[in-house]
Order: C-alpha cells, then sequence, then structure tokens
C-alpha cells in the first residue's frame, strides 16, 4: 500500500471541506484545522465540529487505501 503524500491529502481534504462544508471553510483558522488534522489525525482541532472531523477521517481512510 502506498501511502498518500502530505502535499495530496491536503489538496484532497481542502477541496472536499470547501465543497461539503463551505461555512467551515471560511473560518479563519480554517487552514490552521486543516493542517494541525493532518499532522494529528487522531485528535479533533478546535473549530472543527464532530462531523467534520468524522467525515474527513473517513475520507482521508478511504483515499489512502
Amino acid at each position: 500500500m502506498k501511502k498518500m503524500k502530505y502535499s495530496e491529502a491536503l489538496k484532497l481534504l481542502t477541496e472536499f471541506l470547501q465543497k461539503e462544508y463551505p461555512e467551515f471553510s471560511k473560518h479563519p483558522e480554517f487552514m490552521a484545522c486543516v493542517t494541525h488534522f493532518l499532522q494529528s489525525p487522531h485528535i479533533r482541532p478546535p473549530f472543527m465540529s464532530e462531523e467534520i472531523f468524522k467525515k474527513s477521517r473517513s475520507l482521508l481512510m478511504r483515499e489512502n487505501k
């Protein structure tokens, strides 16, 4: 199994969140939340709802198989 590169994961997650959660993507700390999540995917970042956290984890796990 080949692991996804950080830059690929960042692009995938950012585009997904902008499409599915446009209000969250307008938050001033949006990119900080995304990068925090990618560095520590087992910890929910501040300002990221539980729903967004779970869907983001599912997306990356599905894409990284």
